[in-house]
């Protein structure tokens, strides 16, 4: 946020003598100054100045108080309290990046010791041996869609086309694990201490209704507050878990060819190297029949027994290995979704 680069009012001024009106305190505005002073049109810009950033004295109340909205005297009134991170993740490999971003985000100056960096990063980056092209980032989702198509028309081949809904029957320790995963394709269940919350909720509200029937008020004693508790505690938790369900960011119907590349939007499974931003692309297409197979012959490889035996049966859910890789997810009639498919490249 920036604030005015030029004060649209002023504090008022007492006339020395009177203007058509006896009375000495009165009082007028300023007149208001030239919007030639502020930036633009030859008006200085104080962002790129990076100088005091101060119009008007600071102790004023109206006035511009700096370009940024951490230099106003209502931020200061906040009594916001600096935290700097000091662990670094992305940019740890990466030191000139990083004092880079660090000189931007502090203002320091000048930015021409770094020009090898700033010229590096607008060097094209090469695409890696599977051909998995950069992800772009663009700041609206009707960009993101029109780029999409246009790089998808680009492939040669026939589409295939998805939907986000599917009857399916999802692994219980991912299911619970992941419950905003499986929302768009299957109505997943409040935590039990919603439903037990609510149970001892409603208990207590009977409960009261009796004792007020027979006149026990003495007995009440302070239900009205564990009612409310309750009741409180099944709405957090319902609200924090809708939130989750709600806030998928795939899309109800979407279509692929083969060369088509593809990104993770969730942390699947991250000893599996399945997480969030995780990059592939699309080498082939198998049937349902095909893949229920390939997700069922996972299954029993992980459930093996010592004697060679399977210790699973056919419809039946397994955990199987929790460290990940390849363990099923999910098994339906016709469909399936598993942590690794052999049909995608990961990045």
């Amino acid at each position: 946020m920036t604030a005015l680069t030029a004060p649209v009012a002023q504090p008022l001024e007492c006339l020395r003598e009177p203007v058509g009106d006896p009375q000495p305190e009165l009082t007028r505005l300023p007149p208001v100054p030239n919007k030639e002073r502020g930036a633009g049109k030859g008006g200085r810009n104080v962002i790129a100045e990076n100088d005091e950033l101060l119009e008007l004295d600071y102790n004023n109340i109206v006035g511009l108080m700096g370009t940024y909205a951490f230099q106003s005297e209502a931020w200061w009134r906040t009594n916001f309290v600096t935290i700097e991170l000091q662990q670094i993740h992305r940019q740890k490999n990466d030191m000139d990046l990083l004092n880079l971003l660090n000189d931007l985000r502090e203002g320091n100056k000048p930015l021409s010791k770094h020009d090898s960096t700033i010229q590096a990063l607008k060097t094209p980056v090469k695409l890696n041996q599977e051909g998995i092209i950069p992800t772009e980032l663009h700041p609206r989702n009707v960009e993101v869609d029109r780029v999409n198509k246009v790089e998808l028309d680009r492939l040669n081949g026939q589409e295939a086309h998805f939907a986000g809904k599917d009857s399916v029957q999802f692994d219980e320790y991912y299911k619970t694990k992941l419950p905003q995963l499986w929302s768009s394709v299957e109505d997943v269940p409040y935590p039990p201490r919603y439903h037990e919350a609510t149970a001892e909720a409603d208990t207590l509200d009977e409960e009261k209704k009796k004792l007020i029937e027979s006149r026990e008020y003495g007995k009440l004693g302070d239900i009205d507050e564990k009612i409310d508790r309750l009741k409180k505690e099944a709405d957090d938790i319902k609200k924090s878990f809708d939130k989750k369900t709600n806030s998928t960011w795939a899309s109800l119907n979407f279509s692929v060819k083969e060369k088509s590349q593809v990104m993770l939007i969730w942390n699947l499974d991250l000893p599996a190297k399945l997480a969030n931003g995780s990059r592939g692309i699309v080498t082939g297409f198998v049937d349902s029949n095909e893949y229920r197979a390939l997700i069922k012959a996972i299954v029993d490889r992980k459930t093996a027994k010592p004697d060679g035996s399977s210790g699973h049966q056919a419809g039946q859910q397994t955990h199987g290995d929790k460290s990940g890789g390849d363990r099923s997810v999910a098994l339906s009639d016709g469909y399936a979704a598993a942590a690794s498919n052999s049909t995608i490249k990961p990045s």
